[in-house]
């Protein structure tokens, strides 16, 4: 009997300390609050639909983009909303910028007299005034056992300067394991010192993504896992559109792994991910999946944030005029503080972009979706007015 008795007390308290367990989905006390709108005025070449960016230079605000119209960049101060400088760039001559076919180059503002930018094989380094400081391309044996017609360079939100090199994500083709997306670079930018984080390592079961590849490739089409980075610091966060982990990496290293879920969302699989961009109707249910991620990491907060697209019903017939139709189920907004972990998700408005997304003093900027002036680019500001319950 006091064996029993005892079992019974140890139950007991291992009862107590799993009701007592803390969960990781916090509480709100309120919604996202609309505040107000802000718009940054474009001239006569700029689409409004034009990619903008939101950048901190020196801890100020901008936004920037490239414009295919006139091969320029703009950069926008996000306090004034007035356009800070614009750096138109030469196609010929010593300054000529050669993106070997693409359209917009991929570059990465490091300051306003400092840019990197890259084609499909030229990589330059510019000043404000659009003069070419660096210009070279991989050499034979880039490094790392890779060859130069294996690799490209992409200039994303993972890049950053520091001790005079380039750490920036890559594109590597022709490899038989996964490859590596992030790599260090001397600032000549004609060689790879290292690379890191393989693909396998944030893709969930890479074997089936490459087999869904050749199915897609097979009907004319070439799709590939969406990667989504951000960056704070030496930080890098990594992750996909499928992935409920973001994953963090800082000196080539995997040092965090952040959970970003809800149990009542189920994502995509690989499968439904790539059958949403099949160009036969896939009439079946899409599943949700992320479209971004952005930071706000400072000395007071430390948040981040990922929406979410809820995905939409399989296709229907309406009645009334015999169309097929889904029934799209909205977007929703992953807060997660990174010191505790908790995890918050807040209804979004159908009217932003799902794209977009980033955060300046303290309040949320999401472009306007189908916005109907066409000489500016509108942001509609929200504030959290408490962010968990005390």
């Amino acid at each position: 009997m006091k064996t029993y008795k005892q079992i019974g007390i140890l139950l007991s308290i291992i009862t107590l300390l799993l009701s007592c367990k803390k969960d990781n989905t916090a509480t709100l006390n309120s919604k996202l609050i609309e505040v107000g709108y802000t718009s940054i005025p474009l001239d006569d070449d700029t689409n409004f639909n034009v990619n903008i960016e939101f950048k901190s230079i020196n801890n100020k605000p901008y936004l920037h983009f490239f414009n295919d119209n006139n091969f320029s960049i703009y950069i926008y101060d996000l306090q004034t909303n007035a356009l800070k400088k614009k750096i138109s760039l030469e196609k010929e001559g010593p300054n000529g910028i050669n993106l070997g076919g693409n359209l917009s180059p991929s570059y990465y503002i490091h300051n306003l007299d400092s840019i990197f930018i890259t084609g499909q094989r030229d990589h330059y380094l510019i000043n404000g005034d659009g003069n070419v400081l660096i210009h070279n391309r991989f050499k034979a044996n880039v490094g790392e056992g890779i060859s130069e017609g294996q690799i490209l360079l992409s200039l994303s939100k993972a890049t950053y300067f520091k001790n005079n090199q380039l750490h920036t994500g890559i594109t590597t083709y022709f490899t038989k394991t996964a490859p590596n997306l992030l790599a260090t670079l001397p600032i000549t930018m004609d060689s790879v010192i290292t690379t890191y984080l393989k693909e396998d390592e944030i893709v969930y079961n890479y074997e089936e993504i490459n087999k869904l590849k050749q199915e897609t490739l097979k009907e004319g089409m070439i799709v590939v896992m969406g990667l989504s980075f951000n960056r704070h610091e030496d930080n890098i966060y990594a992750t996909t559109p499928i992935s409920d982990t973001v994953y963090v990496y800082k000196d080539e290293k995997l040092i965090d792994k952040i959970f970003t879920g809800n149990d009542a969302v189920k994502l995509a699989d690989n499968r439904s991910y790539f059958d949403q961009f099949k160009r036969s109707k896939y009439k079946n249910e899409q599943r949700p999946t992320y479209t971004n991620l952005f930071l706000d990491i400072s000395d007071d907060q430390n948040y981040m944030f990922r929406i979410l697209n809820k995905g939409a019903s399989e296709v229907i017939v309406n009645q009334n005029n015999n169309q097929e139709e889904r029934e799209q189920k909205g977007l929703a907004l992953a807060v997660v503080n990174l010191d505790t972990k908790d995890i918050t998700y807040l209804d979004l408005p159908d009217n932003i972009n799902l794209y977009s997304g980033f955060v300046y003093n303290k309040q949320l900027y999401f472009k306007l979706k189908d916005q109907v002036i066409e000489n500016e680019i509108q942001y509609i500001i929200f504030k959290v007015e408490t962010l968990y319950e005390k």
